[in-house]
């Protein structure tokens, strides 16, 4: 097993797998999963993100985006009480209204990732 020692002035910094043994370390190796939030997601990547980053996603949409619910239920292909629930669970405000501009402009950024 490597040793990695991170130094900084006179300071030392061991790293936990300084401490482990080699099945500890075996144990944490596990499927490596790459999303891509910058891109509009269907239901099926939407549904494999854990909550922390489907939070995250919904709320670059509504600050960035200026989605409202049924945007981001159109962009997922699901009915807008789903989405209602889903900001609700993850405490996400969403835009009440949009301007036909951002809509506009919603309609394009998915067509283009598409």
């Amino acid at each position: 097993m490597e040793e990695y020692v991170l130094s900084y002035g006179k300071s030392k910094y061991y790293l936990r797998q300084d401490y482990l043994t080699e099945r500890q370390l075996n144990k944490l190796d596990g499927p490596v999963k790459t999303f891509s939030l910058g891109k509009p997601l269907d239901w099926e990547e939407y549904s494999q993100l854990p909550d922390d980053l489907r939070k995250l996603y919904l709320e670059k949409l509504c600050a960035k985006r200026h989605a409202t619910a049924k945007m981001i239920g159109k962009m997922l292909g699901r009915p807008d009480e789903f989405v209602q629930t889903e900001l609700k669970r993850l405490s996400v405000s969403p835009k009440a209204t949009t301007s036909p501009e951002y809509r506009e402009e919603f309609a394009r950024w998915i067509k283009e990732k598409s």
